[in-house]
């Protein structure tokens, strides 16, 4: 018997209905954010860059934040050269979010499952996930840019 191939998959929840499959090499980091309001910022400051943030469960009842805590989580994810913007967030709702070793024979492509914005689809596991369009995505953000502090800028 042969080995089935494993891919590293990053799973995002982000709405009841969505969750991404990345690679992981695409994150930079999970951040929490403390003392959060119902909806995610539309921006947050990591790192000394302001990083846009694209919220998918706006107006949705899943919610990004723990109520007692008030803290909530955003995957920042590495951009792609030539698309305008070096990190993106992504605000994480609901359950789903997780790092596996998926092995490609058991995998079932999906492709008329796609949702909008989503490349593909694929189902592991009894679950559908999506593979977002990172490209357009990125290119719909432009830079941010570095935050800055009076005259001086902050850096990593």
């Amino acid at each position: 018997m042969g080995e089935s191939a494993l891919r590293k998959c990053l799973f995002l929840p982000r709405s009841a209905s969505e969750i991404w499959a990345v690679p992981k090499n695409c994150l930079a980091e999970i951040v929490t954010l403390y003392r959060v309001d119902e909806q995610p910022p539309e921006t947050l400051s990591w790192r000394g860059q302001e990083v846009p943030v694209v919220d998918a469960g706006r107006g949705e009842r899943t919610p990004w934040r723990d109520p007692r805590a008030r803290t909530g989580l955003v995957a920042i994810l590495l951009g792609i050269d030539g698309c305008g913007c070096e990190y993106l967030g992504i605000p994480l709702r609901g359950v789903g979010l997780g790092l596996y070793e998926v092995p490609e024979d058991e995998v079932v492509d999906c492709p008329g499952e796609a949702l909008p914005g989503s490349t593909g689809a694929f189902t592991w596991r009894g679950v559908t996930y999506q593979v977002p369009d990172l490209m357009t995505l990125l290119a719909g953000h432009g830079a941010a840019g570095p935050v800055t502090d009076g005259e001086q800028t902050q850096s990593a």
